[in-house]
């Protein structure tokens, strides 16, 4: 779980995102920032009235709606949230919901055994390789006539460039979460070890601006690695000044700025981040199992085990990171933002084909959306249960080492903007994390979405060539000289030529409409 977590953190957060994707935060919309509130208060029909206000679903028997949800926490708690959820949706939409949370570290691979076997689900959530596979499988359904229908206020909550981002084939089949729309990447630190061996910060702009100041902590701290990871722990590069295209088998380097698809692991930036990677080993500024470790770079952080880490920069990520180890932290910003096609969709929401009730489903996705109760209630919990409201308007864990709704992921909920700020944020969190997004470089194949339905086999090499290597390498444990050579004949012979040419047809063909 805590190697997954840690992907989604940067995305992710990695992540995510977060990520982790990237570190993803508690958080959720500010009492001093009212943008989000007012557009659902002031211009939508909340969902299930009419433009009147009439309640348009007080006949008919309750529909009961199946959620499968991420989870990063304790969630001993959900069926309380749900019943609290279900008093509050049930006299608009009449409806109510069944919440079904499954560990983020295995969230993929159960869900998606569900979603094969045919398994009854009405809403679910989705990381964007999911979300390929479920489209090209049929399992999910196209969204654009529903959201239309039943879908009131989350296209103006989504925004219409973000949600044409998730068009495929020429249908809409995923919503895109509300979080950091752009790839940032910074070095979180120890700030308290930083001060005790007096490194300034100042000077450093990239990776490699690194490497003298873990000389310097580490003459303080001998027995503490300086480097714990990234957000997709041993795997430090899933996202960096390229456009992956969705799967990294073929990428748009240069923040993608040029339309020419290339393999990324022969290009030079990736050897020398391999390179890096390796002197940072051979210098004992990485741990020697850090290939094999379980540990993600946040608990190590929290353990006093390693210096630091690298994850997803967005406005508030770095509150989220102090909050989950309980350091004082620091941090500097190691690449700019890019926004591109996964950036926007890494994240989402899906009706899969197997609901009987597609309209609820897009009724609750509405809620999810547009509706700050709801919202609050999904992420945060109970108030007064989970969480209380401090004199400034930020919220905390009532009791943090006990709580049981406790989550961490924000950035996977539909639209944290609309719920309240978790306390060490700004309260303008989300509208800078919006100014973050649209002042981010714009990758010029975004809204690209590549089709990989003729190349599913050799993904399918490639990937499995790229998990034999790629831990090796971007933990630093090989010598990339000797490693990364056979690592790119092996892709060749996978067939990673032409998924990079397939991938080239069609953005080519894209780029002339």
């Amino acid at each position: 779980m805590k190697r997954f977590l840690a992907v989604v953190l940067t995305l992710v957060m990695v992540l995510s995102l977060a990520a982790c994707g990237g570190t993803g935060g508690n958080g959720g919309s500010e009492k001093g920032s009212l943008s989000a509130k007012s557009t659902v208060g002031d211009s939508l029909a909340p969902a299930g009235k009419s433009d009147d206000g009439q309640n348009s679903n007080d006949d008919g028997e309750t529909t009961k709606l199946i959620l499968y949800m991420a989870s990063a926490g304790n969630m001993e708690d959900a069926p309380l949230v749900a019943e609290k959820v279900n008093a509050y949706i049930k006299p608009l939409i009449n409806a109510e919901i069944s919440l079904n949370y499954v560990n983020m570290g295995s969230y993929s691979e159960q869900v998606g055994l569900m979603m094969r076997s045919g398994e009854t689900i009405d809403l679910l959530f989705s990381l964007e390789t999911d979300a390929r596979n479920y489209i090209r499988q049929e399992a999910v359904l196209p969204l654009d006539d529903l959201l239309a229908t039943y879908g009131s206020g989350i296209i103006e909550q989504i925004g219409k460039d973000n949600l044409e981002a998730a068009r495929v084939n020429g249908s809409i089949y995923s919503l895109p979460t509300l979080k950091d729309m752009a790839i940032s990447r910074m070095f979180v630190y120890n700030r308290e070890m930083a001060e005790a061996a007096g490194v300034d910060f100042s000077n450093v702009k990239t990776i490699e601006d690194l490497t003298d100041i873990f000389a310097k902590v580490k003459e303080v701290y001998p027995d503490c690695s300086m480097f714990g990871g990234a957000g997709g722990n041993a795997v430090n590069f899933t996202s960096w000044t390229w456009d992956s295209l969705g799967d990294s088998m073929g990428v748009l380097m240069d923040y993608g700025q040029s339309l020419d698809v290339v393999d990324l692991f022969e290009t030079d930036e990736y050897r020398q981040l391999c390179e890096l990677m390796h002197q940072w080993y051979e210098a004992g500024y990485i741990e020697k199992d850090f290939a094999t470790s379980s540990e993600t770079w946040t608990s190590r952080m929290q353990a006093k085990t390693a210096f630091g880490g690298i994850t997803s920069y967005k406005p508030g990520a770095l509150a989220s990171v102090e909050e989950q180890t309980g350091l004082s932290c620091g941090c500097v910003v190691l690449t700019d933002a890019l926004a591109y096609t996964s950036s926007i969709v890494n994240t989402n929401w899906m009706i899969p084909s197997s609901t009987a009730n597609a309209d609820k489903a897009m009724e609750m996705m509405a809620l999810l959306y547009t509706d700050p109760t709801v919202a609050n209630l999904l992420l945060n919990g109970i108030e007064g249960v989970h969480y209380e409201e401090n004199e400034d308007g930020t919220i905390r864990r009532i009791d943090p080492d006990n709580c049981k709704y406790q989550q961490f992921l924000g950035w996977a909920y539909g639209n944290q903007f609309i719920t309240k700020v978790w306390e060490g944020n700004d309260l303008d969190v989300y509208e800078k994390t919006r100014e973050f997004n649209d002042s981010a470089i714009k990758s010029r194949a975004l809204g690209f979405a590549f089709d990989n339905s003729s190349v599913v086999n050799e993904l399918t090499a490639c990937n499995n060539v790229a998990n034999k290597y790629r831990t090796s390498l971007e933990c630093g444990d090989v010598d990339p000289n000797e490693v990364l050579p056979k690592f790119i004949e092996e892709l060749k012979s996978a067939g990673i030529d032409k998924i990079v040419a397939e991938k080239q047809a069609q953005l080519n063909a894209w780029a002339d409409k």
